[in-house]
C-alpha cells in the first residue's frame, strides 16, 4: 500500500461539535478497509515499506486539519481527538501488514522511467500544484522499492496518487507493478 491508501484508511473518526455529530472520513474509507479485512481474511499479504509508513505517519496530522478547515472546525481540542482516533487506525493497519524496508529499490530506473515522460509530469506537476518537475524523493523510493519487490513477487500498488495513477502503463510495463486505484478495488476483490 502506497501512502494515499495508508491515509485513506486511516481517515475515519467520529466526533461531536457543540450539538453537531458527524464521522470524518474520506469517501473510500470503507473501501479501502473492507479490502484490508479482506486480505486478513484470506491470507493475502499486505506489503507497507517503511518509507510509506513514515510518510503516512506524517501527513495525517496535516490531512486531518486540512479536512477540518474545509468543515469551518476550529476546536483544537476537537482536532486532538480526531488526530489521535485516525493515528490509533494508522497504527492497527500498519499491525495489520507486513512493514519493512526494501533493501536496494530501484531508485535511478524510476528517476528514469519518470524523466522519458516529462510532457506528463509537466501535466501532473500543474494538476498537483507541484513547482518540481518529479514527484517527491519519498515517492520514487517507494516505486523504487515496489520495483524490486516486483523481481520475486506480484505487486499491486494500491494508491490514489497521480504520480503513479497518471503513469500506470508505463510502470506495468517497466517494472511489472500493477498501480490500482482504490475505487477499483471493490471489482477486484469480485474477481479474486
Amino acid at each position: 500500500m502506497e501512502t494515499s491508501a495508508c491515509v485513506v484508511y486511516a481517515l475515519r473518526a467520529e466526533y461531536r461539535y457543540g450539538r453537531k455529530k458527524g464521522v470524518l472520513k474520506h469517501s473510500y474509507n470503507e473501501i479501502i478497509s473492507q479490502f484490508v479485512g479482506f486480505c486478513k481474511q484470506r491470507g493475502i499479504k499486505l506489503f507497507i515499506s517503511t518509507n510509506a509508513r513514515d510518510e503516512a505517519s506524517c501527513r495525517i496530522t496535516y490531512v486531518i486539519n486540512r479536512e477540518m478547515d474545509k468543515l469551518g472546525i476550529r476546536a483544537y481540542r476537537l482536532r486532538n481527538e480526531i488526530i489521535m482516533k485516525c493515528v490509533r487506525r494508522l497504527r492497527r493497519l500498519f499491525e495489520a501488514a507486513v512493514v519493512e524496508e526494501v533493501e536496494g529499490p530501484k531508485i535511478s530506473n524510476v528517476r528514469r522511467m519518470y524523466l522519458q515522460n516529462r510532457e506528463r509530469l509537466r501535466e501532473v506537476s500543474r494538476k498537483k500544484g507541484r513547482k518540481a518537475l518529479l514527484p517527491s524523493e519519498t515517492d520514487i523510493k517507494i516505486l523504487g522499492e515496489a520495483a524490486k519487490l516486483a523481481e520475486k513477487s506480484k505487486v499491486m500498488m494500491i494508491t490514489e496518487d497521480h504520480d503513479f495513477l497518471d503513469f500506470s502503463d508505463e510502470i506495468e510495463n517497466r517494472f511489472r507493478v500493477k498501480v490500482v486505484r482504490i475505487s477499483e478495488l471493490v471489482s477486484m476483490m469480485q474477481e479474486i
